[in-house]
């Protein structure tokens, strides 16, 4: 069970494209932002949903590993993301979120503290920028990510399309590359915070995460 949870904390941070180096950021301001009108979108209408395909380097495997699924945000601090081919559901909150893994019959819950690292992220792909991030331009439409002083290795490259939004994604880290593609952006009304909260099937295990 230690080794699960112990790979699981790795697959939550490649689910939720948060890089290690969130949970120690500094409160510095950045010096630029991202060109990224999401967050102006976003605010304006609610809440957002985009399809998406990832493509992550697999350690079993000479054949990187490709997921579809789609990613839905709201702010402040909302976000599930759902897998189509596992069927695997994460939700985000404030307070805390949820890892749904069908295959393995199991529920793994997260705390606020590891909520709130995934959570910097998404401020990131709304807004361009978060508290101890820096941000350096990598042309017109793409921008690097990378932590504030010796935070860590990792590193994040995010490139927008001509009218801002975020449309692709290339987070890496000690595991490796992991590149979200994103396509069709759709802006919708508000849902209520239960959208973003689930509840274990009968059967399936729950597993806070330590």
């Amino acid at each position: 069970m230690m080794h699960a949870l112990r790979l699981a904390r790795v697959a939550i941070a490649l689910l939720c494209c948060a890089p290690s180096w969130a949970t120690s950021a500094t409160a510095s301001a950045p010096p630029t932002k991202a060109p990224t009108t999401l967050g102006a979108k976003l605010r304006k209408a609610g809440s957002a949903r985009v399809t998406f395909v990832r493509v992550s380097e697999d350690p079993t495997s000479d054949t990187p590993r490709s997921e579809t699924g789609w990613l839905e945000l709201q702010p402040p601090g909302l976000a599930r993301l759902e897998f189509s081919r596992t069927g695997e559901k994460v939700t985000l909150r404030p307070d805390g979120g949820e890892w749904l893994q069908p295959r393995l019959h199991q529920m793994i819950t997260l705390d606020s503290l590891r909520a709130a690292a995934a959570g910097r992220w998404w401020q990131l792909l709304m807004d361009g920028h978060a508290p101890g991030i820096a941000v350096s331009p990598r042309g017109t439409r793409a921008v690097a990510f990378l932590p504030a002083g010796d935070a860590g290795p990792d590193s994040a490259v995010l490139r927008v399309d001509a009218a801002g939004l975020p449309a692709m994604l290339s987070v890496t880290d000690a595991t490796g590359e992991s590149r979200y593609t994103f396509s069709n952006w759709t802006f919708l009304t508000k849902r209520g915070p239960a959208a973003y909260r689930q509840h274990a099937p009968p059967g399936f295990e729950v597993v806070p995460l330590p």
